[in-house]
């Protein structure tokens, strides 16, 4: 699951970490809640799932977030943005798992280690390629790649899509 970053930046340029953490919430369970509906090519497979319950909870939308702050790609800003954004997603996201810890039961690992969580990896930093072009946002945590671009779909259909922060220039 990803979030995308673009959707929690205000008129004000600040980032409504109000939202952001509802929605942090909100993915973990729905996130975990997949680990338990899943179905498991074999037992093994399910005992390895179940002894971690690793969610991975994903950002996309960076390079747009940034283009809306005016905050260049690679700069310091951006980092300190990265960094501010992505603690606090990875710390609510690790607090809701020992909610759901509590509400739920604790994964084994995480039982075994001595610590609280029902998850024992909340976050994770991968690739967003088709799910950012239906969400109609920048893909995972790279640059804008190009300002326009044509993608060719397996029904022999092409798709042209326009970066929608480049539309004025």
């Amino acid at each position: 699951g990803s979030l995308n970053l673009s959707k929690y930046i205000l008129p004000d340029n600040s980032i409504d970490f109000v939202l952001l953490k509802k929605h942090v919430h909100c993915a973990v369970r729905f996130l975990d809640s997949v680990v338990s509906v899943n179905c498991y090519p074999s037992e093994l497979i399910r005992d390895v799932n179940e002894e971690g319950r690793r969610i991975g909870l994903g950002i996309m939308g960076l390079a747009d977030a940034l283009t809306m702050l005016s905050i260049p790609y690679g700069s310091a800003d951006s980092l300190k943005f990265v960094h501010d954004v992505f603690g606090f997603i990875f710390d609510e996201a690790k607090k809701y798992s020992a909610h759901l810890g509590k509400e739920k039961g604790l994964c084994r690992a995480a039982k075994d280690l001595g610590l609280p969580y029902r998850n024992y990896c909340v976050t994770t930093c991968a690739p967003t390629g088709t799910i950012s072009l239906i969400a109609g946002a920048s893909s995972g945590m790279e640059p804008f790649y190009s300002i326009m671009f044509e993608s060719n779909r397996m029904d022999n259909t092409k798709m042209i899509f326009n970066n929608p922060f480049f539309e004025k220039a």
